[in-house]
């Protein structure tokens, strides 16, 4: 599986701390999944938000007011 660069989220750092925090977890993820030999991928969508898949398992992952969310599976239709 391959990995989209965190770059491709175009909404700047730094005017959203939340942002920052998104991204550098899942940068570690990437790396935790690299040294345990798992396939990894991380989709980044329009919104900001991402959808992380390694192995059988998937996070959505957004920020919202701030606040970062988190949902175990890909995100519901209409998010």
């Amino acid at each position: 599986m391959s990995t989209a660069h965190v770059e491709s989220d175009s909404f700047p750092d730094a005017f959203d701390p939340c942002r920052h925090h998104l991204r550098t977890l899942v940068a570690y993820l990437k790396e935790t999944a690299q040294l345990e030999d798992q396939p990894f991928s991380a989709e980044w969508r329009q919104d900001g938000s991402v959808v992380i898949r390694c192995g059988d398992f998937s996070q959505y992952m957004w920020c919202d007011d701030g606040e970062l969310h988190i949902r175990f599976g890909d995100p519901i239709s209409g998010d």
